[in-house]
């Protein structure tokens, strides 16, 4: 917020030499320029931090830098997005946070200049309605963050401190308590608290946390749960999977603290995700698609925002009882096939994309890494989060998999190979009853092999099915989402409406379009 140039800070001493005691600088906007940026009670002493500008920059080029309050120690974090205020988070200065770090544009006029995010330079700093149609600036003006809107309330200076900051500050006026001293044994100017266990977040040593080079966790062999790092509030949830379309076999993963695609595993912890969508109902993106977090069961730890586009998401270890807007994501509208782009909350126009792994760059590979980039339209920049389907791990479930599935394999397994005949289940024994003819088209689920591997053991009246439905191409392979989507689809008893939506697929009756659509209102 704003306040008058009054100080209350006569206590402190012009800074010294030496890192802590940096010279300080205050920052005010065009729109009134008798006004500066504080926290609270007159707090107006700012450092510049820079000492990542030499290899943070924005898209334009221009370096990136930190503004920490001297009398609180905070630094000014990105908001939400467009009309959120920003906020103040502990500010750590080892640690690389590319949510609290800032630009500045090139000259707006009279030397004033535009303060954006550094992955978003289309957000700047903004008085809120500190322009003169609304008023103008005024004692505790917010500062949010607004889209470019050429407003006087919208270009800043941040220019040190002259002689005047260090001059006694007037008495207080009556009936008023002055600014208080700072705590005993606090050196003054020293603004640089250590931040909470939590934030900000520490590079892990590779020594002892499990998850960075797959060593099990000291103290007892690995058992059930092995490397569920989860909050205890996040142990209980179901994880899911997260895929790309430009190679649907890869699913993403976390490998020596790096987000990257592998092979899927469904055994893999690494490849297990929660949705956390603890915030969705108050946060939204500007399109107004609620926020997420994507949480690794093996770590513990969040997908943050990058630094910007062509660099690489991160992550850090997640609170969920702390709103941290730069762990937040949403996802687009669908872009095609059920896919959608996974992109920043507080910028939609950078998304996920598996770099370099569409087709003019030979695809997606093993350890191929996940950054931030515009939207391109490429297949590498769609991706699909679903729930994964354990039932392999289920043994009457497995059984009864491969028992529908070989049985109607084209390259049948010896007799001495297949389990032994199982009832049929529910929803297939209904199907027998009200269309005998159609029971072999629905009587067998979809099948996964029991075990890892490729999928082969389909049949074709259940392939035909699928492609009906438009879960697989005409001419292409049926993959593990399209047997989820299949499951899913029949994992409730068969009603008399499933029925005649599946006989129209069959008999023509209606076009395989509509025939599919009806079938899924069914569901």
């Amino acid at each position: 917020m704003f306040s008058h140039h009054g100080h209350g800070h006569g206590q402190y001493q012009p800074p010294a030499t030496g890192p802590q005691h940096e010279p300080t600088f205050k920052i005010f906007c065009r729109a009134d320029e008798g006004y500066c940026l504080t926290v609270r009670h007159d707090a107006v002493h700012w450092y510049k931090d820079m000492r990542h500008s030499t290899r943070v920059k924005d898209e334009e080029g221009h370096p990136a830098f930190a503004l920490v309050n001297r009398a609180t120690g905070l630094a000014v974090k990105h908001s939400l997005g467009q009309s959120h205020p920003v906020k103040l988070v502990p500010y750590n200065p080892e640690y690389q946070d590319e949510s609290v770090l800032w630009t500045e544009s090139k000259d707006v006029g009279h030397g004033f200049r535009c303060i954006r995010m550094v992955n978003n330079i289309y957000l700047n700093l903004d008085a809120f309605h500190g322009d003169k149609s609304h008023g103008g600036v005024h004692d505790g003006t917010t500062v949010v963050l607004w889209e470019w809107c050429k407003g006087d309330n919208q270009c800043w200076k941040i220019l040190p401190w002259g002689p005047e900051a260090y001059a006694p500050p007037p008495p207080p006026a009556y009936g008023h308590q002055a600014y208080p001293p700072p705590p005993p044994n606090r050196e003054p100017g020293h603004g640089y608290h250590p931040a909470p266990a939590f934030y900000p977040p520490q590079p892990p040593p590779s020594h002892d946390e499990p998850g960075y080079g797959y060593h099990p966790p000291p103290g007892g062999p690995p058992g059930a749960g092995y490397g569920n790092r989860l909050p205890r509030a996040l142990a209980s949830e179901p994880t899911v999977r997260i895929l790309c379309r430009a190679d649907e076999a890869y699913s993403l993963t976390v490998r020596n603290g790096a987000v990257c695609l592998a092979p899927t595993n469904p055994r893999d912890d690494f490849q297990h995700w929660v949705k956390d969508m603890r915030h969705s109902t108050s946060i939204k993106d500007e399109e107004g698609y609620p926020a997420f977090a994507l949480v690794n069961k093996a770590t513990g730890e969040a997908i943050k925002h990058s630094l910007g586009q062509s660099h690489p998401v991160r992550l850090v270890p997640y609170n969920p009882e702390y709103l941290d807007e730069s762990v937040l994501w949403t996802e687009s509208k669908d872009v095609g096939h059920g896919f959608r782009c996974v992109r920043m909350v507080n910028n939609i126009y950078l998304n996920f994309d598996a770099f370099h792994g569409d087709k003019d760059h030979g695809g997606v590979h093993d350890g191929t890494t996940v950054v931030l980039w515009e939207w391109c339209k490429g297949d590498n920049q769609r991706w699909k989060i679903l729930p994964w389907f354990c039932f392999w791990r289920d043994e009457y479930c497995s059984g009864l998999i491969l028992y529908y599935s070989t049985m109607r394999c084209s390259r049948p397994l010896p007799p001495a190979l297949l389990p032994p005949p199982l009832p049929l289940p529910p929803l297939a024994a209904k199907a027998v009853e009200v269309v005998p003819k159609r029971s072999e088209r629905i009587a067998a689920k979809m099948a996964l092999e029991a075990l890892e591997g490729p999928i082969h053991a389909v049949s074709r009246a259940q392939r035909n099915l699928m492609r009906k439905l438009g879960l697989v191409p005409e001419r292409g392979p049926v993959t593990a989402e399209a047997i989820a989507a299949y499951n899913a689809l029949f994992s409730k008893p068969l009603s008399q409406e499933h029925i005649i939506a599946l006989s129209s697929l069959f008999s023509g009756s209606l076009p395989p379009g509509k025939a599919a659509e009806a079938l899924v209102v069914c569901g």
